[in-house]
């Protein structure tokens, strides 16, 4: 193995994590390379300044915490309204865009044929045939 993968596991060497293969692998490493071995004693040497630097918590710490945090028993009522009010809304939209749609065009035709319809009521019968023979579309006439 290079230093830089050995020097990777120091870490989890110090802490008993490696497989055996690999502590032997990390073991042999650091008895044949010296630069390796004088880091890994500044690793251990911090790690006993670690170990060796004891911190308290605050005897309230776990109160503090606790009552910052929010309360687990928050009431379904709240989200149950806005869920029922959602089902409520969409079902009346819905009803209302029916109704209108039903206002506006009473025999279910689109609004083309309605238009149409429309406009060949208003033209009298007898017309009909000279309308459509003076249509002319490359002059911009319509029907």
């Amino acid at each position: 193995m290079d230093c830089q993968k050995i020097q990777d596991y120091f870490s989890a060497y110090l802490d008993g994590e490696l497989s055996e293969s690999q502590r032997d692998s990390v073991s042999s490493h650091l008895a044949v390379c010296s630069q390796c071995r004088r880091e890994y004693e500044a690793w251990c040497r911090l790690w006993e300044a670690l170990a060796a630097e004891q911190v308290r918590a605050p005897a309230d710490l776990a109160d503090r915490v606790l009552t910052r945090l929010p309360s687990r028993c928050r009431s379904w009522w709240p989200s149950l309204a806005l869920a029922a009010s959602l089902v409520v809304g969409i079902f009346l939209g819905s009803q209302l865009g029916m109704s209108l749609h039903e206002v506006a065009n009473p025999q279910g035709l689109n609004g083309s044929q309605v238009a149409w319809e429309e406009e060949l009521e208003a033209i009298p019968s007898q017309s009909l045939g000279a309308m459509l023979a003076s249509y002319d579309p490359d002059n911009g006439n319509s029907l």
